[in-house]
C-alpha cells in the first residue's frame, strides 16, 4: 500500500498499487486501486550511459470532490502531480544512488 502523504495542495491519498507483469529490462505494468483506480506502466529506456525512466497511467477518480472541481481545477491538479511525480522520482534516484537528470510531465 502506498501512502501519497504530502501533496502540494495539501490533500493525501491512499493507493494501492500492484505489479501485475515484469516485462525485463524495459516495461513494468501496474494496476491501481484506492481512491483512484487505473492502470500504470513503467518504461525505462536506455539512453547513452543513463536511462530514462517514464511512468505512464490512467486512473478515474473515486473522490467525488475531486470530479466536481477537476473540470476548474485541471490546471491545480496537474502542477501538483509533476511536483508529487518530481518528488517521487528524486526518492527514486535517492534509493538507487543516481543523480536524477531531469523530470518531466506530458
Amino acid at each position: 500500500m502506498t501512502r501519497l502523504r504530502r501533496s502540494l495542495v495539501g490533500y493525501g491519498m491512499t493507493v494501492e498499487m500492484r505489479t501485475v507483469e515484469i516485462k525485463k529490462p524495459y516495461r513494468l505494468p501496474g494496476r491501481a486501486h484506492g481512491e483512484f483506480d487505473g492502470e500504470g506502466l513503467w518504461k525505462l529506456e536506455a539512453e547513452g550511459a543513463t536511462t530514462r525512466v517514464r511512468y505512464l497511467w490512467s486512473v478515474d477518480l473515486k473522490r467525488p470532490w475531486m470530479r466536481v472541481v477537476t473540470p476548474l481545477a485541471a490546471p491545480l491538479f496537474r502542477w501538483n502531480h509533476r511536483g508529487v511525480m518530481r518528488a517521487g522520482g528524486e526518492g527514486l534516484a535517492r534509493h538507487l544512488g543516481v543523480r536524477l537528470l531531469a523530470a518531466t510531465s506530458r
